[in-house]
């Protein structure tokens, strides 16, 4: 019998092969090498069982039924997803990677009892980038206008420009968010054309606050409004707050990477905003959060609301959140460090050059009838946040047989899934959302699909 299972690759051969590489990283290694063990036990037990039946097994196939194995008994929940879409924010995603400084400050904080004002340590860090007084830091950014609405409109009334209810579908709309706040939110002017005469005009007595949500968040794509300056200059006379919801825009210029459109905290205070909500998980590259940032008056009354102190984010967002914003202290250091400004600074001939080298390794899969290397242009959100759109290079691929739709489908339900985009009856994987380390798991994954299906053991 010993001599039935001479062939059979040792453990430590799994675990180098590239199947199981991508699930140890996902999974982690201690747990890849107890199942393993246990699938290779079950694998003897089964030739054991058929007598004299010869099991011959390679490495790659073997790995290839373990790594099966093992997305077959994961825990329900989350899945680790590589990003191939392009889609640097995705709104079906949860957020662009965290910076590692960002991860071992959550881990560092989530495994130890902590001391001190970690919230103190974010609004000195967010003064230093946007010059704003004080910082309230909540789960999401509609926590974030809820809590400014309740503490400050509640009994009101509150203008916003016509068309710019609809926020990212991800969030709860501005009108919802008024009545739990207990105030009246009113529309001014029209879709195509809004004035600041209309603002004046509707600005009376029972009006509380201003709102301002940056356009390209909006389901307006063109239009005339008033700026921010202007709306500041009108708040200011009536003695009301103008809030600005600052949508996927974070505290650095990216002017350089080619998005002119977005418009930083620091501009936005400068021209009179007296509060700004960001989001973590935007172009700041933090993690998942609504970040209130502004005048310390206001701030203050914000933060005695009962809904402001339900609401606080919890410490290891904090930790992440002070890690992300202290590599801003440097911008080559946060390019480097921070995986969405890593991907956004990486150069068009970096991604033709890594493209033209995965395409051959694809093309001579079993079911892939074509692949070609394609030039792209692709949107910074799901949710186009302005007409800016950034140069890239992706790999296009044809299926043999089955439905573009079908290829994609089985690649997003593979053991490393990757979500891929499709466009003009291809299937792209596109590498301006992948970092260079998970290049191989494209090809590994593509790979998969053309080994032909194997029956895991029981």
């Amino acid at each position: 019998m010993s001599r039935l299972f001479s062939g059979l690759p040792s453990v430590n051969d799994l675990l180098e092969s590239a199947p199981l590489k991508g699930v140890i990283e996902r999974v982690g290694r201690n747990r890849v090498v107890s199942e393993t063990a246990r699938f290779l036990d079950r694998v003897r037990l089964q030739a054991q069982s058929a007598a004299q039946q010869a099991f011959q097994f390679t490495t790659q196939d073997l790995a290839q039924r373990v790594a099966r194995w093992i997305a077959a008994s994961a825990p329900s929940g989350q899945r680790s997803i590589v990003n191939a879409t392009g889609v640097l924010l995705p709104g079906d995603l949860a957020g662009p990677p965290l910076a590692t400084e960002a991860i071992d400050a959550m881990a560092h904080s989530g495994g130890a009892y902590q001391a001190g004002d970690q919230l103190a340590a974010v609004a000195s860090l967010l003064a230093k980038q946007t010059g704003c007084e004080a910082t309230l830091v909540f789960p999401s950014a509609s926590a974030a206008m809820l809590a400014t609405l309740a503490a400050l409109t509640s009994g009101r009334e509150v203008l916003l420009r016509r068309g710019e209810l609809e926020r990212d579908p991800q969030e709860i709309p501005l009108d919802e968010l008024a009545r739990c706040a207990g105030a009246t939110l009113r529309e001014v002017g029209s879709i195509n054309e809004t004035s600041l005469t209309d603002f004046e005009r509707a600005a009376g007595s029972n009006t509380a606050a201003i709102v301002s949500v940056s356009l390209r968040h909006s389901a307006l794509g063109n239009g005339s409004s008033p700026d921010v300056q202007q709306l500041a200059g009108l708040s200011q006379r009536r003695n009301v707050p103008l809030i600005a919801d600052l949508g996927w825009s974070g505290v650095s210029d990216l002017s350089a990477y080619g998005l002119t459109g977005l418009t930083t905290a620091k501009d936005v205070r400068d021209w009179g905003a007296d509060l700004v909500i960001l989001r973590g998980h935007g172009c700041l590259g933090g993690p998942a959060c609504g970040i209130l940032a502004g005048l310390s008056s206001l701030i203050d009354r914000i933060a005695t609301h009962p809904f402001a102190k339900a609401a606080r984010a919890t410490p290891p967002v904090l930790a992440a959140l002070a890690a992300t914003l202290e590599l801003y202290e440097s911008m080559p250091s946060a390019e480097q460090h921070i995986p969405l400004l890593n991907l956004l600074s990486t150069s068009v001939e970096n991604l033709k050059l890594r493209a033209e080298r995965l395409a051959p390794q694809i093309s001579a899969v079993n079911g892939i009838a074509a692949v070609e290397v394609v030039e792209t242009r692709v949107p910074l959100a799901t949710r186009k946040v302005s007409d800016e759109e950034l140069p890239s290079w992706a790999i296009a691929l044809t299926p043999a047989s089955g439905s573009v739709e079908e290829l994609a489908a089985q690649l997003l339900a593979g053991t490393q899934a990757i979500a891929a985009r499709i466009e003009n009856g291809r299937v792209l994987l596109d590498l301006r959302s992948v970092a260079p380390k998970y290049d191989m798991a494209l090809v590994d994954a593509v790979t998969a699909l053309g080994v032909p299906a194997e029956q895991a053991v029981p």
